[in-house]
């Protein structure tokens, strides 16, 4: 069971996993924002795997799905959305990312979200961030929209 975020409401910079989310409009594509294993009271330290079944209630939830049926559809499909992690290796902040976020002011986000402002922040793509053909046609099913991942 993953740890919970002892201190959410801290003001001192956060690490952690992440994912960008979807959510539905109108008409036209879909929007995105970011939600972190600290919106979620995760363990900063939770794998994408660990963290996905909360994300996937969430998810639900946006889309106005039912969560349970939701997490079988999507099981282990955690390659589905794009997503990343903030560490601090040595005392260097470090944004790993797929290099395909669905915004382009993915970073500026990331720093406001994980309170890096005013720190040296580097922000190497990492191909294990990428998200996977099989997870994301998997996900675009059940959302019943394309979401013009990359790998499709």
């Amino acid at each position: 069971m993953p740890k919970t975020d002892p201190a959410p409401s801290r003001t001192w910079p956060l690490t952690g996993a992440f994912y960008w989310l979807p959510s539905p409009t109108p008409s036209g594509p879909p929007t995105w924002s970011i939600l972190t294993c600290h919106d979620l009271n995760l363990w900063d330290g939770i794998s994408h795997r660990e963290m996905w079944p909360a994300v996937v209630e969430h998810l639900a939830g946006l889309w106005g799905k039912a969560p349970e049926p939701f997490k079988r559809r999507l099981g282990d499909h955690y390659y589905a959305l794009r997503r990343g992690r903030v560490t601090r290796p040595k005392g260097k902040y470090l944004i790993l990312h797929g290099n395909d976020a669905p915004v382009t002011d993915w970073q500026r986000i990331i720093v406001d979200r994980f309170r890096l402002q005013g720190l040296q922040v580097r922000a190497p793509w990492d191909d294990h961030e990428r998200v996977l053909r099989d997870d994301v046609l998997a996900l675009e099913k059940v959302l019943e929209v394309g979401l013009d991942l990359p790998g499709v």
